[in-house]
């Protein structure tokens, strides 16, 4: 199935969000040995603020994000990043031991003409539609 054809991943809380709308994943590239062999479409909402850009990042990049958040909703693990590999954009979950998680990240368009600095709270009460999310686009 098309990436495009999944719902997108949405990780939400009140007015907030943070969602991955598609991956991209080359298996052409890997095959080759590029470390850049997935794309991710990354849509945020912040308070006032929003965004939507592309971050290109390793296939293993992205499935170990996606471990990482289930292993934080288990309390196993506390914090989760996914970097692009180029621009500098990223996004990262912390989570405390009351269950708490603070959602931060910066994120650039394709020209680095626009950036959007971002950070909103939420529980982890919100991971587990967003981790179902992402591992149907992986599956």
């Amino acid at each position: 199935m098309k990436p495009s054809e999944y719902p997108p991943a949405e990780l939400r809380y009140g007015e907030n969000y943070l969602a991955i709308e598609e991956c991209g994943f080359y298996c052409e590239d890997a095959n080759k040995g590029y470390p850049c062999n997935a794309t991710v479409w990354l849509r945020v909402k912040s308070g006032t603020f929003q965004a939507y850009a592309s971050c290109d990042c390793a296939t293993q990049q992205f499935y170990d994000f996606v471990e990482q958040l289930q292993k934080m909703y288990e309390f196993q693990c506390f914090n989760a990043t996914l970097s692009a590999m180029y621009y500098g954009s990223y996004v990262s979950l912390a989570l405390d031991k009351k269950g708490h998680i603070k959602v931060e990240g910066k994120i650039f368009d394709d020209g680095m003409e626009q950036c959007l600095i971002f950070t909103f709270t939420t529980d982890q009460s919100t991971l587990p539609p967003f981790i179902s999310g992402l591992k149907n686009m992986i599956s």
